[in-house]
């Protein structure tokens, strides 16, 4: 939805594979434990972002399927990737989804910000 008088802004939440979340945790907890903490995350970001006044569309990148259902249920938008490539290039891809369609302010979220809330992601904006 356009604000009057202002740009559209939206935000891109890369999401690499759950399986493979938080790989550096390996020593500390198991693969379930890091799915979860990732998933767990994730879901605390989209929430925040979600309540955020002045975003006008949240884009998830990702092929994961358990990712793309969280997204849906906060009803976000969903800009599938055709292989896990990096966080770069799904950023990338993401951003030339969203300029293709007239979105020229876009901010990048990674999907793990720790407490993150919508004052602070509306205060970035």
């Amino acid at each position: 939805m356009r604000r009057l008088g202002l740009a559209l802004m939206w935000a891109v939440v890369p999401v690499k594979d759950l399986a493979g979340a938080k790989a550096r945790l390996s020593p500390v907890l198991s693969a379930s434990e890091r799915r979860g903490l990732f998933r767990a995350m994730l879901r605390d970001v989209l929430a925040a972002l979600a309540d955020t006044p002045s975003l006008d569309g949240i884009a998830l990148i990702t092929r994961d399927t358990e990712a793309q259902e969280l997204a849906r249920r906060f009803g976000l938008e969903i800009i599938s990737e055709d292989r896990n490539s990096g966080q770069t290039e799904a950023v990338a891809h993401g951003v030339s989804q969203l300029m293709a369609r007239g979105v020229a302010d876009i901010m990048q979220v990674p999907g793990d910000v720790p407490l993150a809330t919508a004052v602070e992601f509306e205060q970035v904006i």
